[in-house]
């Protein structure tokens, strides 16, 4: 119906604007205007919803956007259609629809690991639930154009779906270091954070740039957001200023053709300035840091054979950036270690000169202990490093971690290490700072270390009897693991025991 009011409104204006054309050529435009509006179908914007928790986001916009010009399709109804368990998500349905979105809408609960809540999942009352893990397999696949790469907005509506996560912050010799070998500080800094955190990234805006990437805007929030009910009349009154939605999405349009970004929607960040909005673009497809999340996802992926991402991880060495991949690449290898493939489909990855150059000039001069680390674990990995090598450098790397503040990242990295290595490293009294001993993650440290020397023992026995409860007790579990031989350190632990 549209089309034929579209079609008529033209031959009007051709037979009002051109009326010495004659007739015949006239009909012959139209004639070619019908055929194509019939082989493109409906030419309104697509407004995709995932609406998972609250469905006032959605509605909101239903409202506001005429049917002339927008038609809504929900997602989330390929759940009632999937097939059997296993076959498929229902994401992959959708995927599977051919559907192709100009504004995609996604409301429901989300919050990164790292900071609890949700986990890396949008999930609510609906029952259905979109991890980000699946969303990143799909953009590694290109399985889902239509959903993820195609649209012109995408509407967030969960918390901390574009918070920045830590700083990943590097001492200037160490920028300068790895400056050198064709890594920016901003990727260095990223690789800190991935390190941390066993190689997940802990920037939702990251991840979720490369998972939209190409589409020229992003909405979310940075920390709590806003109920739907809450935020509902905030898009209202967003709605009505931007007056012509239409109008709006062809110069966004217009923009991301002409290959221009997409300027900063000051309208809509003033509709939701009580909150903690926050807005972005997708990543470039031929940019660095959307190949470098391309090349976490393929080795990451079970799907792939592993003897395939032995192959790519070569080619990686080959790549003067490689180490932008070191995370990615450390826990392939944590997964599936190199003793397992057999000397042959080893060897040339083994023998990469350039990469084991950069490993062992990093390993001997890089300053902080998070990525000196992963890169041992990669070294390792490679028979690049001896076990007999690489004690006396974790024993340095735990040193320098007991310094306080130990800070729960300092722990985790020592107790992380192993208990072959933890029971090699044999930490001397001399090697803890007499402020550990009233750290609280210096004394959990220590238990992971569990050292046999006595002055340690005997130090770490008066903090039984520190005034603050949780030290005591944290004393107690870690002398309880190193099974003190002196007898006044075993009365001490005792009347601390009960």
């Amino acid at each position: 119906m549209q089309q034929s009011r579209r079609a008529r409104g033209f031959i009007r204006a051709i037979s009002n604007g051109l009326g010495r054309i004659p007739r015949p050529a006239i009909l012959a435009a139209a004639s070619l205007l019908l055929s194509s509006i019939a082989a493109h179908g409906d030419d309104r914007f697509t407004v995709c919803s995932i609406t998972i928790n609250s469905d006032d986001e959605v509605h909101t916009f239903e409202r506001y956007l005429p049917q002339s010009e927008f038609r809504f399709v929900e997602l989330t109804e390929h759940a009632r259609t999937t097939p059997a368990p296993g076959d498929t998500s229902w994401f992959g349905a959708a995927c599977a629809s051919g559907v192709r979105c100009d504004v995609l809408l996604v409301s429901g609960h989300f919050g990164n690991t790292w900071a609890g809540n949700y986990g890396t999942t949008f999930a609510g009352r609906s029952g259905v639930s979109l991890a980000l893990e699946e969303l990143e397999q799909r953009r590694c696949e290109q399985s889902c154009p239509g959903i993820l790469a195609d649209p012109l907005e995408v509407f967030l509506f969960g918390c901390k779906t574009l918070s920045d996560g830590s700083d990943g912050a590097l001492a200037p010799s160490d920028v300068a270091l790895l400056g050198r070998h064709d890594l920016s500080a901003a990727t260095a800094a990223r690789l800190v954070d991935e390190a941390r955190n066993g190689g997940e990234d802990t920037s939702s805006r990251r991840r979720m740039q490369f998972v939209f990437g190409g589409v020229p805007r992003l909405y979310g929030f940075t920390d709590v957001a806003p109920s739907g009910k809450r935020v509902a009349p905030l898009l209202e009154k967003y709605l009505r200023s931007v007056g012509d939605y239409a109008a709006h999405l062809r110069q966004l349009r217009q923009s991301a053709r002409a290959d221009r970004s997409a300027p900063t929607n000051e309208v809509l960040a003033r509709a939701l300035e009580p909150t903690c909005f926050a807005q972005s673009s997708g990543l470039d497809p031929a940019g660095a840091e959307y190949e470098r999340g391309a090349e976490a996802c393929f080795l990451a992926n079970d799907r792939n054979s592993v003897a395939g991402r032995l192959e790519y991880v070569e080619q990686l060495f080959d790549n003067p950036r490689f180490l932008s991949s070191l995370t990615a690449i450390d826990s392939f290898f944590r997964a599936h270690p190199v003793t397992s493939f057999g000397a042959a489909p080893v060897g040339q990855v083994r023998d990469h000169v350039r990469a084991r150059s950069v490993a062992l000039e990093l390993f001997s001069e890089i300053e902080s202990p998070v990525l000196r680390l992963e890169v041992l674990r990669v070294a390792r990995s490679m028979g690049w490093i001896s076990a007999i090598e690489a004690l006396p450098v974790q024993r340095q790397i735990v040193a320098r971690l007991l310094r306080p503040p130990v800070y729960g990242e300092g722990r985790n990295l020592i107790c992380g290490l192993g208990s072959d290595v933890l029971e090699r490293i044999d930490i001397r009294a001399e090697d803890v700072p007499a402020e550990a001993y009233a750290d609280e993650y210096g004394i959990q440290a220590l238990g992971c270390l569990r050292p046999a020397d006595e002055r340690i023992h005997e130090r770490l026995a008066k903090s039984l009897f520190d005034p603050r409860e949780w030290i005591a007790r944290l004393a107690a579990i870690a002398l309880k693991s190193m099974r003190p031989a002196e007898l006044d350190v075993q009365l001490a632990l005792a009347k601390q025991l009960g």
